[in-house]
């Protein structure tokens, strides 16, 4: 059993760790992390369990994205292309295009989350959306789609499109 002395340095120790934590500089992701560490810090303080403090988690479950959500993050991107005098600048495996999206308040998701979903399942399923060739093609471009993946894609967009 924990004296009550080693139950507080222990919480000391992680609502030390909790307040290390970094989260991003400006806009609504900022004010979403600092929640989220008082959230944690609360939890911290409210336990009696020191061996189960190591284990805290947050009250909010991951959330599955919506075809809604989906259909945001394409139209941003589809906007920035539109506006783009140069296709070849717009970098979507970087960060800040995600964090521009995410401080604009587009979606309620940290930026990481958006970038993953966006080329780890958006990109390759681009044919589900009802796109028009012209705009998968340049969102596929835009990408860093390969060639043979994109003509993949872009014939099961065309065999969707024609069947509606």
């Amino acid at each position: 059993m924990y004296s009550s002395y080693a139950i507080d340095e222990d919480k000391k120790e992680l609502i030390k760790e909790v307040m290390s934590l970094k989260v991003p500089r400006q806009g609504p992701a900022r004010k979403r992390g600092e929640a989220m560490k008082r959230q944690l810090v609360d939890k911290i303080e409210e336990s009696r369990d020191p061996e189960g403090l190591s284990t805290l988690e947050l009250d909010q479950p991951r959330r599955k994205y919506t075809m809604g959500e989906d259909r945001a993050i394409l139209t941003y991107i589809w906007n920035k292309i539109k506006r783009s005098k140069k296709v070849d600048q717009i970098h979507l495996s970087g960060i800040c295009f995600w964090e521009k999206l995410v401080d604009k308040g587009i979606l309620e998701r940290p930026w990481s989350s958006v970038r993953n979903r966006f080329l780890k399942h958006i990109l390759p399923k681009l044919y589900r959306y009802s796109l028009v060739v012209e705009k998968a093609k340049k969102i596929l471009e835009v990408g860093g789609v390969q060639e043979e993946e994109s003509k993949r894609i872009l014939r099961k967009l065309k065999q969707r499109n024609s069947e509606a």
